[in-house]
């Protein structure tokens, strides 16, 4: 394979404001979690306030959340939000941090964004009652950004 090729694959960085706007635009994205050498990883939807800060509502039905539990004992997690049309038109982002929950002070800023952004999924247990909801942050403390040779836009 060419270096040339290669560096197709590879893709090149993002603007800012291609950052800021892709999770925007998807409102949903992959929350990846882990407790003592165990991973998981959760779709989630989520809200984003353009300071590399994703906000989640962390809901929980009956008395287990696996998301909940990994959320508190992760100390460094990763959020992906991207988008796939061909081989050479994606864009992704990564925003590795400390999950943390949201200060009461911001709960109307994170319900903004989260109301404007979240692609809220109606995969809810209906016969299951809500028992928790918490109001979660990723504070970023690093961000990854490529988009394909192709993408425009």
């Amino acid at each position: 394979m060419s270096s040339e090729s290669v560096e197709a694959l590879r893709g090149i960085e993002l603007t800012r404001d291609e950052i800021d706007r892709l999770p925007v635009e998807e409102g949903v994205g992959l929350l990846s979690l882990a407790d003592d050498g165990v991973a998981y990883a959760v779709p989630i939807s989520f809200g984003y306030d353009g300071e590399d800060r994703p906000y989640f509502f962390a809901i929980r039905f009956g008395e287990k959340s696996r998301k909940a539990e990994f959320m508190e004992r992760t100390d460094t997690a990763t959020f992906v939000v991207y988008t796939v049309s061909s081989p050479t038109k994606w864009r992704s982002v990564l925003v590795t941090g400390e999950v943390g929950t949201v200060p009461e002070s911001d709960h109307d800023a994170m319900e903004e964004v989260m109301y404007d952004d979240a692609l809220a999924a109606r995969l809810f247990p209906y016969d299951e009652p809500v028992t928790e909801v918490r109001r979660a942050e990723l504070r970023g403390e690093s961000v990854s950004d490529r988009k394909g040779m192709g993408y425009e836009g």
